[in-house]
C-alpha cells in the first residue's frame, strides 16, 4: 500500500517541477524579448555603441524570427568593427537559415579572409557548404580546421573527414 499512496505524490511533485520549469522558460523568454526590444530601439536609432550588445541582440532577434531587425543589428555591429570574429559566426548562420545563401557564403568568406586559421568559422562554413550539397568543399574546409587544431572542441565532429 505504500507504493500506491506514494505514486500520486510523486506524480504531483513531478508535475509541479515541470510547471515551474515551463514558467521559468516563459519568464526567461519574456525577459529576453523585452531587452531585445530595448536593444533594437537603441541600435536602430544608431545610439548603440557597444559591438557585443549589437551582436547579442542580433542573435536574439534571429532566434525570435525577426530577420530584418537581426540584420540591422548585425549591420550596426559590422559598422562598429568589421574585424570582430563573432559577426562572422552568427550573421552568416542567420542569413543561411532564411534562405540568403549567397549572402551567407560571402560573409563566411569575408570572415575567413580576415581569420584564415579560425577553426570555428571554418567548421561553420563547412557545415553550411555541406547543407548546400558542396560536399567536397565542406570536406576540404573540415580538413583545414583539423590541420589547424585537431584537438579543438569545434573539430571533434569532423572526424568523418
Amino acid at each position: 500500500t505504500h507504493l500506491l499512496t506514494a505514486f500520486p505524490a510523486c506524480r504531483w511533485q513531478s508535475w509541479r517541477a515541470a510547471s515551474r520549469h515551463q514558467q521559468a522558460a516563459k519568464t526567461t523568454y519574456s525577459y529576453l524579448r523585452m531587452h531585445s526590444f530595448t536593444l533594437r530601439v537603441c541600435s536602430l536609432t544608431r545610439s548603440c555603441v557597444c559591438l557585443q550588445v549589437a551582436v547579442l541582440a542580433g542573435g536574439i532577434e534571429a532566434s525570435a524570427g525577426d530577420e530584418n531587425a537581426a540584420r540591422a543589428l548585425f549591420l550596426r555591429a559590422y559598422q562598429l568593427d568589421k574585424a570582430d570574429k563573432q559577426i562572422y559566426t552568427v550573421w552568416p548562420r542567420m542569413e543561411a537559415s532564411v534562405g540568403n545563401h549567397d549572402r551567407a557564403r560571402a560573409l563566411f568568406q569575408a570572415g575567413l579572409s580576415m581569420y584564415p586559421n579560425n577553426t570555428k568559422i571554418l567548421n561553420l562554413y563547412a557545415c553550411f557548404e555541406e547543407d548546400q550539397g558542396n560536399v567536397e568543399l565542406a570536406r576540404q574546409l573540415h580538413r583545414n580546421a583539423l590541420d589547424i587544431d585537431g584537438t579543438s572542441m569545434t573539430a571533434m565532429h569532423n572526424r568523418w573527414v
